[in-house]
């Protein structure tokens, strides 16, 4: 028994450290050829723009990790250096659960999204949606800010991001542990390409909770304590 009680607790150390804990890949997307998709979400009165995309990054995690749902929202500064909500971005489930008109819930998941193997490259080619908040984006294209970074980047810019992640750590094919992850990163953008350079953990839980109060949440967070600086990168202060 004494044995059983200390591989359950190295078990639980090793469950903490690589999902609740994880390290948080550096990702890019990159757009591809093709035709967008259209969705027009009941629940939201949203129209949803899928755009083929490649998605790329390098697991540095000892687990497998499987993604199951994909909620990002994406920000711009304002002229006091403030977060814009500027776009919802979701994966193609989460969009067509929302044409649909189906409520998300916790115990009725879709099929897994990504499998991204443990110490390895991953690539896939999918659909990412977005939704673009009409106003905010026509502040953006008259922002001088916005100009100035493009120019001081020559051509390049700063689009900062939260998310959440409804994901399962899988090791040696056993079934994963379910937890939710929300981040908060910073993307460079240069040739309609989306660079992930630096990611951070928000906070992470197990199980999976719902993913669309966890994404206002992060919304709520970004545009109330969270500041940009003059490139539009996010500035930290203390715990993100």
């Amino acid at each position: 028994l004494p044995f059983l009680w200390i591989g359950g607790l190295l078990a639980s150390a090793v469950v903490v450290h690589e999902v609740i804990k994880p390290r948080l890949p550096v990702y890019r997307i990159q757009p591809l050829l093709g035709f967008p998709q259209v969705k027009w979400g009941l629940q939201d009165n949203q129209v949803w723009i899928g755009l083929p995309v490649s998605v790329s990054m390098h697991n540095d995690n000892f687990m497998e990790v499987d993604v199951y749902s994909l909620v990002f929202d994406m920000f711009y500064m304002d002229e006091e250096g403030s977060l814009l909500h500027l776009a919802d971005i979701s994966d193609h489930n989460q969009a067509t659960s929302t044409a649909k008109g189906t409520k998300n819930n916790t115990t009725a998941k879709p099929e897994v999204l990504w499998q991204i193997p443990s110490r390895s490259n991953f690539t896939i080619n999918d659909s990412l949606f977005m939704s673009m908040e009409t106003t905010v984006f026509w502040n953006l294209i008259l922002n001088p800010r916005f100009y100035a970074s493009l120019w001081k980047g020559s051509g390049s810019f700063w689009l900062p991001t939260t998310g959440v992640a409804h994901v399962k750590a899988i090791t040696k094919g056993k079934a994963g542990v379910p937890a939710t992850l929300k981040i908060v990163c910073d993307n460079f953008i240069e040739n309609m390409i989306v660079q992930g350079l630096s990611c951070i953990l928000h906070d992470a839980g197990a199980g999976w909770s719902n993913i669309s109060e966890a994404s206002l949440s992060m919304r709520r967070h970004a545009t109330t304590k969270l500041k940009a600086n003059a490139d539009g990168a996010v500035l930290y202060d203390g715990k993100v």
